[in-house]
């Protein structure tokens, strides 16, 4: 009995308390960094496209929310001479976990927030191109797996009615290996060690209130 009081506790407290999901699409600047090797220098321009789930994690405190979501990211990347091309085309799918705190509302109109999230991404296809070759990374031991991003981010969310909003967003993150074994790419003829995916994210969002 008393285990079927809590859950009814608790559905009740999910109906009485806003929860929302948000269809975004954004634009990723993706860099690839390589530890004690100043001279590489690759970046690019993706697209990244989510849908996510929010809901207060505390009922009486609607400020701080919990979102779970599906995403696909391109992380692509580019770099070369004038001897030498080398160009990174990827695409994951990521499975991400999010704390989101409302820090500050104005005139009801507007309310600028902040997030900490974990995204699981796994590679769903790409590939890599020097010169004129190229290569399937998709299956490649150096990429494929489970990688896992941390995000920062900030958004500001504009109310339109009662049911719908928008926002504005910008997040930056970092990539950690974590059942993959991608630690290394091609380049200049040698294969490199401890390479590390670092993303900025402009992200606009909309935004429909569930249950307001």
């Amino acid at each position: 009995m008393k285990q079927f009081l809590t859950i009814l506790i608790l559905a009740i407290g999910m109906e009485t308390f806003s929860q929302e999901i948000s269809f975004s699409a954004g634009s990723n600047n993706t860099e690839f960094t390589i530890d004690d090797n100043d001279s590489f220098k690759a970046n690019g321009i993706g697209s990244h496209f989510a849908i996510e789930y929010a809901m207060p994690i505390f009922f009486n405190l609607e400020r701080v929310s919990y979102s779970l979501g599906m995403n696909l990211n391109e992380y692509n990347a580019m770099t070369g001479d004038l001897n030498n091309l080398y160009e990174w085309q990827t695409t994951h799918l990521g499975l991400k976990n999010g704390l989101n705190v409302r820090f500050v509302d104005l005139f009801d109109i507007v309310s600028f927030n902040g997030s900490a999230s974990l995204n699981l991404s796994h590679i769903l296809n790409g590939y890599q191109k020097i010169n004129t070759q190229v290569f399937d990374i998709s299956n490649h031991p150096e990429f494929r797996g489970l990688t896992l991003w941390s995000e920062l981010g900030v958004s500001a969310k504009f109310d339109f009615n009662e049911d719908v909003k928008l926002s504005v967003g910008y997040s930056v993150s970092e990539d950690y290996s974590f059942t993959s074994t991608r630690d290394a790419v091609f380049y200049d003829g040698t294969t490199d060690e401890n390479v590390k995916m670092k993303n900025c994210r402009f992200t606009l969002s909309l935004i429909y209130l569930l249950n307001d």
